[in-house]
């Protein structure tokens, strides 16, 4: 009876210990099924490479220029193109390096007192701003498809003003006190001869103060508002305003003394995030 129960421990030690290693692997592969089915939190996890986008907007001149009769309501709008590059630091704050191309320009006819003026700039802006995110994780999740932010931060602007002083044959333009526009000067004589012409809008002259040598060369302190709106895991879009307070205010070749001229900026982007 004895040896008969110790073949039977024999068999049974021998059978366990082949289901052993069979138990053990079958125990790790659900181990580590399981591993991959728990979502990991990335959620504070920044990616080492910043996120990069390429945009285009409208810029809205503000300054000393801008009033008076028959201006157009669209004289102070032009196009703008910006590359944006930002690293995220951590859930709220991120740093960013902007640069914008572009032109600002305004017109102004007044007669009491008589001031005819126009203008159209380039600009090349460089920015380094810091940013502030609102979905951080304490007023919105870092996954919610809306991501309102600030910036703010210090900008090298370089301009160059140019104005629409001659018609299409170099001819002078003529500001007749009656709001018109014409190809000779005003007087008695010229009622009958003169004709009415329009401006070409294109800006042939350099412009230059008379009275003072001014640098095209200054700082701008732009201030934005916006919001991120992701599209995918790379991809998202954003949506921003920039006023831009310059340090100069011959933007437009004309200082009133009304304070520097400023500029603002809306603009659409789209910007690729790299993985972690």
């Amino acid at each position: 009876m004895l040896i008969l129960l110790t073949k039977q421990n024999r068999i049974s030690m021998r059978t366990s210990l082949k289901v052993i290693p069979i138990v053990f692997i079958c125990a790790c592969s659900l181990f580590m099924s399981a591993q991959e089915d728990i979502d990991i939190d990335t959620s504070n996890i920044e990616s080492k490479y910043p996120s990069i986008g390429i945009g285009s907007g409208v810029l809205s001149f503000t300054g000393d220029i801008g009033k008076g009769i028959d201006v157009s309501n669209y004289s102070h709008i032009r196009l703008g193109y910006h590359l944006t590059a930002e690293k995220r630091l951590n859930a709220s704050f991120g740093i960013a390096l902007n640069a914008l191309y572009g032109k600002l320009a305004d017109s102004e006819r007044s007669i009491n007192p008589e001031r005819n003026l126009n203008f159209e700039s380039s600009i090349f802006n460089a920015a380094l701003s810091g940013v502030y995110h609102l979905d951080n994780n304490r007023i919105l999740k870092r996954s919610s498809v809306i991501g309102p932010y600030a910036s703010a931060g210090i900008a090298f602007l370089k301009f160059n003003p140019k104005g629409d002083l001659l018609d299409n044959n170099s001819n002078p333009y003529y500001y007749w006190t009656d709001g018109s526009i014409r190809d000779l000067p005003e007087s008695q004589d010229n009622i009958f001869n003169s004709k009415i012409i329009r401006r070409d809008y294109n800006y042939e002259t350099l412009l230059k103060d008379t009275a003072r040598k001014y640098s095209k060369a200054t700082f701008a302190l732009p201030i934005t508002l916006g919001s991120r709106f992701q599209l995918n895991d790379n991809y998202e879009a954003s949506i921003a305003a920039t006023y831009n307070l310059s340090f100069s205010d011959y933007i437009d070749n004309f200082n009133n003394g009304g304070g520097n001229d400023g500029y603002f900026y809306f603009g659409v982007t789209i910007s690729y995030n790299f993985p972690l």
